[in-house]
């Protein structure tokens, strides 16, 4: 009777390819500040950084976050903007049921009809 042979042994790795850490895209406070931090820690002592540099440089930091605050603000309000006309125009078609309406269809013919209000469904007993 033909035996088969043993495969290889691999090793017992949890992923395929080790995973990579994707490096950060977006800049923030605290990349800021931990490159800020690093320049203090790496400055010539005898050249030191002039705080007016420091100063314009936490300044830059304020008006960053600022307008990052201000961007998500936006697309809270437009976020906001979509429901409220989503919901307007679900209200104008509720408005439109048990009322006559026309309208043109594709070709450029005009339609006339009344949309029955919606009943409540009984269901006979089984």
């Amino acid at each position: 009777m033909p035996v088969d042979p043993a495969t290889a042994v691999t090793s017992s790795s949890m992923y395929a390819t080790p995973p990579v850490r994707a490096p950060k895209q977006d800049y923030d406070g605290e990349l800021f500040m931990e490159l800020l931090v690093t320049q203090l820690r790496n400055q010539d002592p005898s050249a030191s950084m002039d705080t007016s540099e420091i100063v314009s440089q936490t300044t830059s930091l304020a008006m960053m976050e600022a307008l990052n605050t201000m961007s998500d603000l936006v697309e809270q309000v437009d976020l906001r903007q979509q429901e409220a006309f989503a919901l307007q125009m679900r209200a104008a078609a509720a408005d439109l049921l048990g009322n006559q309406v026309s309208y043109l269809d594709d070709k450029g013919v005009e339609h006339t009809g009344t949309r029955p209000r919606c009943r409540t469904a009984t269901r006979s007993p089984r």
